[in-house]
């Protein structure tokens, strides 16, 4: 039955109220569940203090991780002696009380050696009727209200108010019923670990699926059929010829060129895949209604203005996030020729990842007012809707991602593409008719795999289904009736 330390909230309550607990069960403040040991800091003058230590110094930094046995630095026996740091014994727990605290998390471990802690952490050595992984796993399961109610602005970093903190009620019970609590979680956390885990193999195998379907698409193998069936279909160079005779102005002059800087404007193409009958190779420029374009850098402006520039971060993904802008000192009037349109094509000229640099981004839902940086060329596609489908999709391939890669070049650790390395990036473009034909399969087989396979996109899903574990594991639903 309960001992009888039952505690109230802190003043204005850092639960919604304490909820009733299981027989067996009672309330009890964390400051009283055993001794509490700051941190320190050695000082980092003292070279010899630092060199070939054996005991862990752990900081923010370590606390990526549930259990701790390792630090990325070590401190000599001398330096401990000569500091405020303490040792923590095996089987603590440790908090991140200042730097490193995020608003969505606060960084919960259990030692598995004896360490030491910087200034910024404590650590609880619980009582022998404590389990330190049980009190780790409560504190998990209430960080957003612990963050919520006993977070402090500091002058420069925020922190958690250790007298706040100590009062925090923690549901208590025996010792044998915290062993089972926690390792009902520990086996249902690594349900979930091995369940997240087949998630990123189907992720992968889609990935190669994916592309699968693309290189059967770009080698005319997907619509062998339809061309059979189909006598008489349009080419792609017609196909190719009519979205160059629809090219419009847009406000710039595109001016007109001889069949051979045209052959000189093509993609290279000496060392690709012969393709089908009635396909072409082409490239993003050919596709365009008015010339590329280099974007803009200009300083950010102090206040709101009428032209908004995209950040660098925006085109993360195949679509742009209109979300991530600044204001630029510009009227509409002197950017009007990189203002963006719905269906223009982004691609980054830069990155520090071979995976990004050359990566496209569409612009759909595009605001008026917004222009784009420097580390992007723009390509208004001209041609039908579908036309930019077909490119995305093929800008997406191992195709065309192998040829943007072997002519990125290094500056300072970063790859860089130009708009001539682009130009001779070569795809392959079927007419209109098969060209959709090919979009359509794609898209139904892509669609009845993700239906058969039950591939769900579950990245937010883990946290929130360890967080209702945690929550009722602390009611006492993981125990039955015989373990309360």
């Amino acid at each position: 039955m309960a001992r009888g330390r039952k505690v109230a909230a802190v003043p204005d309550g850092p639960i919604e109220g304490l909820w009733e607990l299981p027989d067996g069960w009672w309330w009890e403040r964390l400051g009283s569940l055993g001794t509490w040991i700051g941190g320190g800091t050695p000082s980092k003058a003292n070279a010899a203090f630092w060199t070939d230590g054996e005991i862990p110094w752990v900081s923010p930094k370590d606390m990526k991780v549930s259990h701790i046995d390792d630090a990325a630095d070590y401190i000599t026996h001398a330096a401990l002696n000569a500091s405020s740091a303490k040792l923590v014994p095996s089987g603590s727990v440790v908090l991140v009380m200042r730097s490193g605290i995020l608003s969505h998390s606060l960084p919960v471990a259990v030692t598995r050696r004896e360490v030491t802690l910087n200034q910024d952490l404590r650590a609880l050595s619980p009582r022998d009727d404590v389990r330190a992984d049980f009190v780790a796993h409560y504190l998990r399961s209430v960080a957003q209200a612990i963050l919520h109610k006993c977070s402090k602005d500091g002058t420069t970093v925020s922190s958690i108010e250790t007298e706040r903190l100590m009062d925090w009620p923690v549901p208590m019970t025996a010792l044998d019923v915290q062993d089972h609590v926690v390792q009902s979680i520990d086996r249902l956390f690594d349900e979930l670990d091995e369940g997240e885990v087949a998630l990123a193999q189907a992720r992968d195998a889609m990935g190669v699926y994916r592309q699968a379907f693309l290189k059967a698409a770009h080698t005319g193998l997907l619509t062998a059929a339809w061309r059979a069936s189909n006598p008489g279909y349009e080419t792609g160079s017609m196909f190719l010829a009519r979205i160059a005779g629809g090219r419009s102005s847009a406000g710039e002059t595109r001016r007109r060129i001889s069949r051979r800087e045209q052959e000189q404007s093509g993609p290279e193409i000496d060392a690709l895949p012969e393709l089908p009958s009635g396909w072409v190779w082409t490239n993003l420029e050919q596709l365009t209604s008015v010339p590329p374009r280099n974007g803009l850098s200009i300083k950010e402006a102090e206040g709101p203005t009428a032209v908004r520039g995209l950040r660098l971060d925006a085109l993360a993904q195949d679509h742009v996030d209109w979300s991530r802008t600044r204001y630029l000192p510009r009227t509409k009037d002197e950017v009007i020729q990189y203002l963006l349109q719905d269906g223009d094509l982004l691609v980054s000229r830069a990155n520090g990842s071979p995976h990004l640099v050359g990566k496209a981004s569409i612009c759909e839902g595009t605001p008026e007012d917004v222009v784009f940086p420097d580390t992007a060329f723009r390509y208004r596609l001209g041609g039908p809707p579908s036309l930019k489908d077909w490119v995305l999709a093929q800008w997406s391939s191992l195709l065309v991602r192998a040829q943007i890669v072997a002519r990125a070049k290094t500056t300072a650790g970063i790859l860089k593409v130009s708009q001539g390395d682009l130009r001779k990036v070569a795809f392959p473009l079927p007419g209109q008719a098969e060209m959709e034909a090919a979009l359509q399969l794609i898209s139904e087989a892509l669609s009845a795999a993700v239906n058969a396979s039950g591939c769900i996109d579950a990245t937010y899903a883990g946290p929130t289904l360890r967080q209702s574990i945690l929550a009722a594991a602390f009611r006492g639903d993981l125990i039955t009736e015989s373990q309360a």
